[in-house]
């Protein structure tokens, strides 16, 4: 048994249901908050500093907000690809055909007169998913590998960077609140369905509100409750994201050669300036914005009016089809269950055989414990 570090950055709750010792011993506040957006796993942390305990720690903190912020999204998407280009490596982007990698491609190509800097890593679904973009854009014109591997399982060398679409969750809100009927709703009973014990809901809502204050704004629907949840607490998760699907980085090179393209400053302030500018009335709006811009530069009206945001290339993954749901991978060892901050990996069998070294970690919906906000 490797020695552990000292707290998780990732942890599959669904599969595991345990942590290292010395960890908490009731559900937590903030994994309550995390339970009722409908996610349960990952790395969060408190950016907000409200609440005490194992999330208190901000590597990451929420930038100053300035009186004014007049940035557009398109301004800053071409300074950041401008920024990864002046790095002067490879530019390899994980590539799904999907809305944000078709984004970020767009704003190298508008930079690049020489595509030889850059390479895809795709599959077949990311043709599937962008037709139009890949015959005109793509096809002998950029370097791409073509294969059935998972973005993740690349790793980069030391003269590349790989570019990965996270944190778009944290600035425009999770799926889940875009395909929601209800999503203009008060959040308030959203949130409060949970409890069963009222003692639990009063206290829950009485603690939480320090935090509420902290919003750049009133958070009064279920989206704002959804994107404050995920804009403050689980903007760290994206980063680590990559790490879940592959146990080979090395650490030096994940912190160095790793760059998810929208975790910058400047897009965190234009998602607290631009609440509104994140989806009109129907599921098919989200991420407009870029939509509008993927078709400035290809023309694609079907892709700008119709393509629907979704978890790209699921089924990417370079394993047998049996094991495509996620809870078999991690089952069957094919997927780490718990990832330390010293990037250590425990998969389900390892904690089975070492059940001494882990302690139970209780559901945050569980209405047998009380939760804790200082642990």
């Amino acid at each position: 048994m490797i020695a552990p570090g000292d707290s998780i950055i990732y942890h599959h709750t669904n599969i595991a249901n345990k942590i290292l010792p010395g960890s908490v011993k009731k559900a937590n506040i903030i994994e309550v908050m995390m339970a009722t957006t409908g996610v349960y796993t990952g790395q969060v942390s408190d950016r907000t500093n409200t609440f005490l305990g194992r999330y208190k720690t901000v590597k990451s903190p929420i930038p100053t907000i300035p009186t004014l912020f007049t940035k557009t999204f398109d301004e800053i998407s071409l300074a950041r690809a401008q920024q990864i280009i002046d790095l002067d490596k490879e530019i390899v982007v994980a590539y799904s055909g999907g809305i944000d990698s078709t984004f970020i491609l767009v704003q190298f190509l508008k930079l690049l007169n020489n595509t030889n800097r850059i390479k895809l890593i795709m599959n077949k679904n990311s043709i599937i998913e962008n037709p139009n973009f890949y015959d005109r854009f793509i096809k002998d014109k950029i370097n791409a590998v073509i294969s059935n591997n998972f973005h993740a399982r690349y790793i980069p060398t030391s003269d590349q960077v790989l570019i990965t679409g996270e944190q778009i969750p944290q600035l425009f809100g999770q799926s889940l609140s875009v395909f929601m009927s209800n999503r203009n709703d008060d959040w308030r009973p959203f949130v409060l369905k949970n409890f069963t014990d009222p003692a639990k809901a009063k206290w829950f809502m009485e603690t939480i509100q320090p935090w509420l204050n902290k919003a750049p704004f009133e958070i009064n629907s279920i989206y704002d409750w959804i994107w404050w949840v995920s804009f403050s607490i689980r903007w760290d998760n994206s980063r680590c994201r990559t790490l879940k699907y592959n146990s080979s980085y090395d650490k030096n090179i994940f912190e160095n050669n790793v760059f998810n393209f929208f975790r910058t400053d400047d897009y965190q302030l234009w998602s607290i300036f631009n609440h509104d500018k994140k989806i009109k009335s129907t599921p098919e709006s989200f991420k407009y914005i870029m939509k509008d811009n993927i078709f400035e530069f290809d023309g694609n009206t079907e892709y700008r009016d119709h393509k629907l945001t979704r978890w790209s290339n699921a089924e990417a993954l370079d394993l047998d089809p049996v094991l495509s749901e996620m809870h078999l991978l991690y089952k069957n060892d094919r997927l780490p269950a718990l990832i330390d901050n010293n990037i250590n990996y425990y998969y389900k069998s390892d904690i089975l055989n070492n059940t001494s070294q882990f302690t139970k970690f209780l559901n945050p919906t569980d209405n047998g414990e009380w939760f804790d906000s200082d642990q």
